[in-house]
């Protein structure tokens, strides 16, 4: 059996529903996506990816990592409010957070952001095919490590990273 209990059910405190403790919890949750996106690619064990799991998964790892960085510079940001667009999100809050100003500035970085938008659900369902090289996987490691690195140097006054 599985029980999945929210966290403001397991913990009382003001600190729980805090702009930068929910930014920590999303930082921590895709960095957990991002080690599952090397594993499912393949490239650990030279093995073909795993399509049908790897791009919702490289698509969730940008997604949380974005809305961490939101969250944390923007604190009345709410990430509900974009569902699964980031692109969308990275060009509302370009100007107010540097390293969406770069992935914005970048024809690669969106052409990505959008094509995994795009096939986070067709993927998922297996209603479309997936075809990538070297190259695009390179793009999405230096994304995410530039994004894990911005969520990990800041931290808050209680130590919380984001």
């Amino acid at each position: 059996m599985i029980k999945i209990t929210r966290f403001d059910e397991l913990y009382s405190g003001d600190t729980l529903g805090t702009p930068a403790m929910r930014a920590a919890l999303l930082a921590h949750t895709a960095s957990d996506y991002y080690r599952t996106c090397q594993e499912l690619s393949g490239a650990a064990r030279n093995e073909g990816p795993r399509f049908g799991v790897l791009v919702p998964a490289l698509q969730q790892t940008i997604e949380l990592l974005v809305k961490a960085i939101t969250l944390k510079n923007v604190p009345d940001f709410n990430p509900r409010d974009y569902g699964h667009r980031t692109l969308e999100i990275i060009d509302a809050y370009s100007t107010a957070v540097p390293v969406f100003a770069k992935i914005a500035g970048s024809d690669a970085s969106r052409k990505l952001l959008s094509e995994l938008t795009t096939g986070y659900l067709m993927v998922r369902y297996g209603e479309a095919h997936v075809a990538y090289d070297g190259e695009t996987w390179a793009a999405f490691c230096v994304m995410v490590d530039e994004m894990l690195a911005v969520t990990l140097a800041r931290a808050d006054e209680k130590g919380t990273t984001v």
